[in-house]
């Protein structure tokens, strides 16, 4: 068993104003540690996995490729993650891109995806799952010389080298874009979701490779929750007087359901959109049914409160919800005006007070009681129920998820 610290402890709150993070903007976009899709990482490891295939292990990642690749322990090579889409437009790189992932078009180019595979040895084996792709740095001419350039510069200093090479993201520079179904939000939409909150996007453990690394983060204390298998959705309340308010998305002249107050207005969005609630759609549904926008206005702050929907036909129902049911956990609340999110305490805390579900909170751990390295906790999610964990840092507000490879087989 895990050692577990009380959220009621007083030298393990998170009751400091550190424990917030912003976010900045760009352009009117909402930027929140946005992810690197293409990125240079080394091979840790490899296993032959048949006669002609082998199994590479990147920073607890996994990618099946043909053994003629001929990759080795220690090269360093280009890894693009799963869900990316890589262009076909640009002859220089669309033949390689063709290799790593099935032909999609993607916000009207054609291209290619990189997906989450499974393989079993044998009829009966155990399956692995194998995840984004990683391709030689000869085949892109530009990237590799920049990575002899960094590594010139770092002479013998290797923590350096890799330090600058792990935040260079060259998912520009190729073209490649995180790949979205495109889903425009039942009953449409009044926009998109406000600039001025994050979306819910996490961080994966495979992609936060200072965590056993840094003394900081031996001592930081996490809350460790059950990641749900739902939805993304979030209400908002933004006041008459906040200095947002004005950039608000417009109401449609007719229809809809009390969105706006004497004091401010109320709204509910999908991950990526801010919804019109003039046709019927699950999540404007639950909202009124769960009474957030009476409980949002009278709370009177500015605030977004973020959560997983789950319902009886939203990815396969795996909470067992009865048939025409709908439920929102919570998970997180943005200070509209602060820019800050709450402490993981305080959000449960509110949330118990408002008479709403929280997502189920696991414990407060320090990650070395628990994990030694990326594949202990990718171990930990697998002996647990659900899609997986989830980490909130009671320190910074940083948060990633560790999802249950046993999950992703089922």
């Amino acid at each position: 068993m895990s050692p577990e610290v009380s959220p009621t402890d007083p030298d393990q709150t998170c009751t400091d104003d550190s424990s917030h993070i912003s976010v900045s903007k760009l352009n009117g976009n909402t930027i929140s540690t946005p992810r690197k899709l293409a990125t240079v990482r080394k091979i840790d490891g490899w296993t032959l996995f048949s006669k002609n295939l082998v199994l590479y292990t990147i920073e607890g990642w996994t990618v099946l490729l043909k053994k003629s690749k001929g990759f080795r322990v220690g090269e360093f090579v280009l890894f693009v993650e799963v869900d990316s889409f890589m262009p076909a437009t640009d002859p220089a790189t669309k033949e390689i891109f063709a290799e790593a992932g099935d032909p999609v078009v993607f916000d009207g180019e054609n291209g290619y995806r990189a997906r989450t595979q499974t393989f079993a040895y044998g009829e009966r084996g155990p399956r692995v799952l194998s995840q984004g792709h990683i391709f030689k740095l000869e085949d892109f001419p530009k990237i590799q010389s920049d990575i002899r350039r960094i590594q010139n510069e770092a002479g013998n200093d290797t923590q350096s080298f890799l330090k600058r090479v792990r935040q260079i993201d060259y998912s520009s520079l190729l073209g490649i874009r995180k790949f979205e179904n495109g889903n425009k939000g039942p009953g449409g939409a009044l926009g998109k979701i406000p600039y001025f909150i994050p979306k819910t996007d996490m961080e994966r453990v495979q992609n936060c490779p200072n965590l056993f690394i840094k003394p900081k983060y031996r001592e930081m204390v996490y809350q460790e929750s059950m990641k749900m298998d739902g939805t993304s959705m979030t209400v908002y309340f933004v006041a008459n007087s906040s200095k947002y308010f004005a950039n608000l998305n417009r109401l449609p002249l007719k229809g809809g359901s009390r969105p706006a107050y004497a004091k401010g207005r109320f709204g509910v969005c999908s991950k990526n959109l801010d919804l019109n609630n003039v046709q019927k759609n699950h999540y404007w549904d639950t909202a009124l049914r769960e009474d957030l926008h009476t409980k949002l206005s009278t709370f009177g702050q500015s605030i977004a409160v973020q959560g997983e929907l789950v319902g009886w036909n939203i990815q396969g129902n795996r909470h067992q919800c009865p048939k025409g049911t709908y439920h929102f956990y919570v998970f997180s609340i943005w200070d509209i005006e602060l820019q800050k999110r709450w402490p993981p305490t305080a959000v449960e805390t509110w949330a118990r007070a408002q008479g709403l579900k929280h997502v189920p909170v696991l414990g407060y751990v320090t990650i070395p009681k628990i994990a030694r390295d990326h594949q202990d906790l990718l171990t930990r999610a697998n002996l647990k129920l659900g899609e997986g964990m989830v980490f909130k840092s009671c320190a910074d507000g940083r948060w990633f998820k560790v999802l249950s490879n046993r999950y992703i087989l089922k």
